[in-house]
């Protein structure tokens, strides 16, 4: 994505399970410029072993665990709509105000 994406978020996304993927997924996010917030929580399937997974990967990154109680979703899981706030002020900074 290079110059093309300046912020990016990546919610509730597991990290890959098997050796084969993990090398073939590493040298994508090793290319991205981009700041990349990677937000996990709740009861849903990924968690901070994963969202470590990706910053240690990419040049600019950085992981929030929301905490359960934060999270108005169905299940419990992490999902956009329920960090719709923190990933706006992160990819669009400055929108919340209009």
């Amino acid at each position: 994505m290079g110059p093309v994406v300046d912020r990016l978020a990546i919610v509730g996304v597991q990290s890959p399970s098997d050796p084969l993927s993990r090398d073939l997924r590493t040298p994508l996010l090793e290319h991205l410029d981009a700041e990349v917030l990677v937000v996990v929580g709740g009861e849903g399937p990924a968690d901070h072993d994963d969202a470590s997974w990706y910053v240690d990967r990419l040049r600019a990154a950085e992981a929030e665990v929301v905490p359960p109680d934060e999270i108005d979703s169905i299940n419990g899981h992490v999902t956009l709509t329920s960090v719709w706030d923190r990933v706006l002020t992160h990819v669009a900074p400055g929108a919340e105000r209009r």
